[in-house]
């Protein structure tokens, strides 16, 4: 979005060092309470696929109750 905003001509582009990006990770980490990048891609995906499933969970009895009225 942002690149749609400024064009693609104005974008910079700059090398961070891996341990700044282990910092950075860190950082993240400690303030999502998380020990480790596995536990935060766990949750993620746990999230999506909780989200996933009541959706589909909620079209299904909504068309159950359609079909039974």
């Amino acid at each position: 979005m942002l690149q749609e905003l400024i064009g693609r001509e104005n974008v910079v582009k700059y090398k961070i060092d891996y341990h700044v990006f282990i910092k950075l990770q860190k950082i993240v980490l400690k303030h999502l309470g998380f020990s480790n990048m596995n536990k935060l891609r766990d949750r993620f995906e746990g999230q999506a696929f909780y989200n996933s499933f009541l959706q589909r969970a909620y079209a299904e009895i909504a068309l159950q109750n359609e079909l039974n009225e």
